[in-house]
């Protein structure tokens, strides 16, 4: 296996593959605004979940990890939605200690699943039109 054929099974070990072959098989052009809207929408998310890891604004840090999970999840990037999941339980459960430590860990999890998704929207942009 070669370097590049390697970088690339890492990156996608973020991903489960069969969400975005599912969204290829749709219309053209789909997948790519679909990753785009996600990679746009996503780092906001991120700096609001980081803001909110001190507890001050519970409500709005539940809030946003479900919605940064939902739309992880729909794009195959599961394990970065189960530790949105559990954010969005720790700040239902008011435990600002956990909250701090997951948004931590959602930080590796969010550049792993970052990096895969710009290799697929990288992808798709380098594909001929069908």
């Amino acid at each position: 296996m070669t370097h590049a054929s390697s970088q690339t099974a890492q990156e996608y070990s973020a991903l489960d593959r069969t969400r975005i072959d599912q969204y290829r098989k749709l219309r053209p052009g789909f997948l790519e605004r679909l990753l785009s809207a996600y990679l746009s929408e996503s780092a906001g998310y991120m700096a609001k979940l980081r803001a909110g890891a001190s507890g001050s604004d519970l409500d709005a840090t539940r809030m946003t990890a479900h919605a940064l999970k939902s739309a992880s999840i729909n794009l195959g990037a599961l394990r970065l939605g189960e530790v949105c999941q559990s954010i969005e339980a720790a700040a239902q459960q008011q435990n600002v200690t956990a909250l701090g430590q997951l948004v931590r860990q959602l930080g590796v999890e969010y550049f792993e699943a970052e990096q895969a998704l710009r290799g697929v929207l990288h992808e798709v942009r380098a594909a001929p039109a069908a």
